[in-house]
């Protein structure tokens, strides 16, 4: 039997995992190809109670690196596919070691890269790593098109991989909108308070865009430091405009049909890899309110389905803008939001970006 492995040892693998591509690639691909699936990984507690049976879920706080990569040579598995997600240290380190003792391994390398990645300075070590690291990779995809291009192009630590290198967008196992009705509701998933997400950006809009008060506005995510002072804030723009924090939802269903009913979702993102809410969005036939972060344009059909905004301070002329798209929105029918997730669905279900011809690069069989 050949087998297909997830290493993901960047952070803690929770819950919330299970429902984003590091999780649903090399799922959707173990089942489709037949391929026993394990993943190496810091599992937290009790993770493998949301797993199918089917899945070995080896915790990297309790085995060795080395160990796990010992225990798959020795087993009676042919062909051996590993994963990997991000372009670390520690992911090179680890492809190093893993070619060195099961040659023949095939390793993929799923990039979530923005501009940012282009501007950092890597040390001569680590760059030396990186270098032996994609010479050693079979392939990598990247999410975002216009990245897919750049590295095209210009290839990456001075390679060029233009061989070894596919477009495989975020994506997601929606498979449409939990319902038909929309209400004039915007929502907002995020990480609050954290550099990244620029929530005090989201407060200016909120507060000098009138367009706003004529939508619920709904927040959803984990407040990251100065709670109080978040809920403050809150507080206060529920005199202007109708607006509710719902925390965070596990409900996953739940969820979705808060995006479903909504007509938009906004986001403030000082940078994004591909943000998995974007086709979550377009299947569920919302429009996105967005910063110019990787992904907004691809899933708005070039901006067709979406709004652009400012990643630094708000003007007049911004104002008026996005005064002009909410009124537009209010307005839209069935018929435009049921355009949306057709064309989501089309573009960003796995089993459309997941093609034989896709999945069989990626396994090389």
């Amino acid at each position: 039997m050949d087998s297909i492995n997830l290493v993901f040892t960047l952070t803690e693998l929770k819950k919330v995992h299970l429902n984003k591509d590091l999780f649903e690639v090399p799922n959707y691909i173990s089942k489709n190809k037949n391929l026993k699936f394990s993943i190496y990984a810091r599992a937290e507690e009790n993770l493998e109670n949301n797993l199918d049976s089917s899945i070995d879920l080896v915790n990297a706080k309790k085995v060795k690196f080395i160990e796990y990569i010992l225990r798959i040579l020795k087993s009676n598995i042919n062909k051996k596919l590993f994963m990997f997600f991000h372009p670390t240290k520690e992911t090179f380190l680890q492809i190093i070691m893993l070619k060195m003792l099961i040659p023949r391994a095939r390793i993929y390398l799923k990039l979530d890269l923005d501009q940012n990645f282009f501007s950092y300075r890597p040390s001569i070590f680590a760059r030396l790593l990186a270098v032996l690291a994609f010479k050693l990779i079979n392939i990598t995809s990247i999410e975002d098109k216009k990245m897919f291009m750049h590295l095209n192009s210009n290839g990456i630590f001075g390679l060029d991989i233009r061989k070894k290198l596919i477009h495989v967008p975020n994506g997601t196992s929606i498979r449409g909108p939990s319902n038909s009705d929309k209400l004039n509701q915007i929502i907002i998933i995020s990480r609050f308070n954290s550099y990244q997400k620029n929530t005090p950006l989201l407060f200016d809009f909120l507060n000098d865009v009138k367009g706003f008060r004529n939508y619920e506005i709904i927040l959803v995510g984990p407040i990251e430091k100065d709670v109080d002072k978040f809920k403050k804030r809150i507080e206060l723009l529920s005199k202007k405009i109708n607006i509710r924090y719902l925390g965070v939802i596990d409900d996953r269903d739940l969820l979705i049909n808060l995006i479903s009913e909504s007509k938009a979702i906004f986001n403030t993102s000082r940078y994004e890899g591909f943000a998995i809410i974007f086709p979550e969005a377009a299947i569920c036939g919302a429009t996105i309110i967005s910063t110019n972060v990787n992904g907004f344009k691809d899933t708005t059909n070039n901006y067709l389905y979406g709004h652009l905004i400012g990643k630094h301070e708000i003007d007049p002329h911004e104002i008026k803008k996005l005064e002009s798209y909410l009124r537009l929105l209010l307005n839209k029918n069935s018929q435009y939001f049921r355009e949306i997730s057709l064309w989501g669905i089309k573009n960003y279900s796995w089993d459309r970006i997941l093609n034989q011809e896709i999945m069989t690069r990626i396994v090389g069989l």
